[in-house]
Parts: C-alpha cells; structure tokens; sequence
C-alpha cells in the first residue's frame, strides 16, 4: 500500500500499477477523498483544530443513550452531505475520465449510509447528483445500474447496495467493511480482476480490503493508495462555536426525526 498527497500522484501509481485496463477494479472513495462537504465545520484541519470538543460532544451524547449507534452514524451522514459537495482537487475528475477512457472499470466506493434520511431524503440518489454535479459518472462501469447486496447485514433498516456506478458499504463497520462488501459486490456480478485498485484517505478500509480479496481469491492483486489531499483542504476557517452549532444541527434534527 502507498501513499498519495494529491490526484496527479495517485493518476502516477494507478498508471504504473495496472498493466492490463480491461482486467482491473478501480475503486474511489468519496467523501475526504474524490468531494469534501461545503460547510467548513466539515474540513479536516478545522475538525482537528477543534477536535476534542467535537469528539467529546458526540461521545457524550452517545454515552448518555442521547445517541444510538444508527443515530450517531445518522447524524455522521447528515452533517457531511447536508450542505452540499466540492471537489478537493479540481483537476480530480479530469484524471477520472482519463482512466476511465483507458478501459478501467471504474467505480465510486463510499462507507456512506443507505436508504432515506431526514433532511437528505433518498442517500443513493443525493450522492449520484452531488457527484454528477461535480462531473463524475462512473455508471458505465458495469451494465448492471442496481444490484442489492441482501447478503451483507442490513443497518439502519436498509442493505449495502450498488447503484448507478457508486457502491454503498452502509455505515461501513463489522459485517459492511468495505473488504465484504466488495467481494459480496464481485460475487453478485461474477467477476475475478486480476487487479483491484482502492483510492481511500482510510488506511483501515484498504487492510480489511486487502484481507477480503485474499481470502476470496488470492490471485487478485490488490494495490492500496492511501490519499492524504483532504487532510490539508481547508479552504475557509471556522470558529469553535459556529463549528459545534452546525454539528449540534445535524444531531438535533436527527433525534428530532427519530
């Protein structure tokens, strides 16, 4: 597995890696990988800056019972979609196409949460037009536009799901790692790659990964890529109060729903 800053190095070891396009998985996170939410209480350098309190906050509220698991991942997903997508990268999706144009299968791969929420509606289709909004298609990946993975535990009353080239891990945690869901995803459109290809700014979601593919076929060739861009994109500052309002927001509005 390896390390990338931004996509121009991430495009260098995707292109050195796969040696036969029509052969390969490529696979891109989304949130802090491909998009960032817009709201600048949802930056990496801004949560880090604020960090303790922010964790404290959720984690108490968790403690108390104020907050479920499903709640918290709930509030998770509303916050960082809620106000809308950019790009970390702008030239991120213009190395998409060019990948994609060398005949790469290549599919959005997201831990995000399933079904409907309050305050976004339907997750799938929320996702599909920020991302098209942002000039990402990657429906042309495989013919199949919806394939339901009932196989993977369902979470927050819906299931992991391939939809129109974007792959939902469903909150992404036990039985829904992303290593599961996409061997789970192989299986239902029956194919071996000879080569995988995960982009992700999670380490743990490129090991289970790697640990998936080799117990489903050891002669997959996984190759990692930690991307790192995100953890310094912060284009506006924020101060603590206005940071802790906004995602107190999100989690007042998911118990209200609840």
């Amino acid at each position: 597995m390896m390390i990338a800053n931004d996509m121009n190095a991430v495009h260098a070891i995707i292109k050195e890696a796969i040696k036969a396009p029509s052969q390969a998985l490529l696979a891109f996170d989304v949130d802090m990988t491909l998009t960032v939410p817009n709201h600048p209480a949802c930056f990496y350098p801004n949560m880090k800056k604020y960090g303790l309190a922010l964790k404290s906050f959720l984690f108490f509220k968790w403690m108390l019972r104020q907050l479920s698991k499903v709640e918290w991942d709930q509030a998770l997903t509303l916050a960082m979609q809620m106000s809308g997508q950019q790009l970390v990268e702008a030239d991120t999706p213009a190395v998409i196409k060019s990948l994609q144009k060398q005949g790469i299968k290549t599919i959005a791969f997201t831990a995000s949460l399933t079904g409907c929420l309050e305050g976004l509606g339907k997750i799938e289709e929320k996702r599909f037009q920020d991302l098209a909004a942002l000039d990402f298609d990657f429906r042309a990946a495989f013919p199949q536009q919806k394939i339901l993975l009932n196989e993977i535990p369902a979470y927050n009353r819906s299931n992991s799901i391939y939809d129109k080239g974007i792959l939902y891990a469903n909150g992404g945690e036990k039985g829904r790692n992303k290593g599961a869901v996409l061997v789970a995803f192989l299986r239902k459109v029956d194919w071996k790659p000879a080569q995988v290809v995960m982009v992700d700014d999670v380490p743990k979601n490129l090991k289970q990964i790697k640990q998936a593919l080799a117990a489903f076929d050891p002669t997959i060739q996984f190759v990692g890529i930690e991307y790192t861009g995100a953890k310094t994109h912060a284009p506006q500052s924020i101060g603590k109060r206005e940071l802790m309002a906004y995602w107190s927001g999100a989690v007042a509005q998911i118990k209200q729903a609840n």
